[in-house]
């Protein structure tokens, strides 16, 4: 039987855009290894600590590397949303 933290952590990822496959490369483990896990077809001593860890490491570094990238011209990101006189 699948543990409930592993459904937070698919949740987690797929909000955050992180892949199994990344996740993967970044613990050193394989996808299917990872799938395993996530599955609870393999359930290993720590787990959840190392795959929280691991995927918390991810999530820091893209929203630096979003922090530090810029708006392209023209973009809306970081702008407030404007209204249309269709909307109340």
């Amino acid at each position: 039987m699948t543990e409930e933290w592993t459904g937070t952590l698919v949740g987690r990822m797929h909000t955050h855009k992180v892949t199994r496959k990344r996740l993967a490369q970044h613990m050193g483990l394989t996808q299917e290894y990872v799938s395993m896990v996530l599955n609870g077809k393999k359930t290993p001593k720590n787990a959840h600590t190392r795959f929280s860890t691991a995927l918390e490491a991810l999530i820091a570094t893209d929203m630096q590397a979003a922090a530090r990238t810029p708006a392209r011209p023209g973009s809306t990101q970081g702008t407030a949303p404007t209204r249309t006189r269709w909307q109340a």
